[in-house]
């Protein structure tokens, strides 16, 4: 399913919601001009891909952080994603973990399509974003997206030694804060002005599968604090709870 044809689960604005409160925002009137309440709102609600870009376009409206993308976008870990992390965690390979969240990427947190190809002797994740109606918010996604597949790749193979991924990204060069969040990020500076973001792990590390990043997501939890609101993400299952 194309991703603009999808609806977009609430959890993938949570960290921008938190950057809202933190700098003062009314974060009730904004969601109200979308026929949305906060209160109402729980971890399996959704919104549609519309709703979700225009809420998104004039939270950018209120932060004026160059950075935003790639910091709220390396913040979707492995917890954000709840019982689609344990089944991509069940896969016997890190070629079947990538290929299953292919498969059921319509459960990501991401709006960009990610296929699979093969170049030389990598697997690249190749990214596509849908047609957005401004530059700055396809700026903002690009960054967001792409810092969430090189978060999630960095997690589920931390601990596979002399792992060398190399990136790309669609957008220009950035300037140096920018090109310093992705050289941290990614431990290298991704290639810019691509015609797509793809990230390629070597294939020769296909067959292996780092147990301890699993063992070590099965026993930890994350929650993502809002004002008079909070998620909690724990393995089993995700819990809202009212403050």
């Amino acid at each position: 399913m194309p991703p603009f044809e999808k609806s977009i689960p609430v959890m993938s604005l949570l960290p921008l919601f938190s950057a809202l409160q933190d700098q003062g925002t009314e974060l009730e009137l904004l969601l109200a001009k979308h026929g949305l309440e906060l209160e109402k709102l729980s971890a399996t609600s959704k919104v549609d891909f519309h709703t979700y870009t225009e809420i998104t376009r004039e939270s950018l409206r209120c932060i004026n952080d160059p950075i935003l993308g790639i910091t709220l976008g390396e913040q979707v870990t492995m917890t954000s994603y709840g019982l689609f992390a344990m089944l991509l965690l069940s896969a016997p390979s890190l070629k079947q973990m990538i290929d299953c969240a292919v498969q059921f990427q319509r459960l990501s947190l991401n709006i960009c399509t990610v296929s699979v190809h093969y170049v030389n002797d990598y697997l690249e994740l190749r990214q596509t974003l849908p047609q957005l109606p401004d530059k700055r918010l396809k700026t903002y996604f690009v960054d967001y997206d792409f810092a969430g597949t090189a978060a999630f790749i960095r997690e589920i193979t931390r601990d596979i030694p002399s792992l060398t991924i190399v990136s790309g990204i669609a957008r220009e060069h950035p300037g140096r804060d920018k090109l310093n969040a992705f050289t941290r990020l990614l431990g290298s500076s991704p290639q810019f002005e691509q015609a797509y973001s793809w990230v390629r792990i070597p294939t020769k590390m296909m067959t292996l599968k780092s147990l301890s990043t699993a063992t070590h997501w099965l026993i930890s939890s994350t929650k993502h604090k809002l004002k008079n609101w909070s998620i909690k993400c724990i393995p089993i299952q995700v819990i809202c709870a009212r403050k």
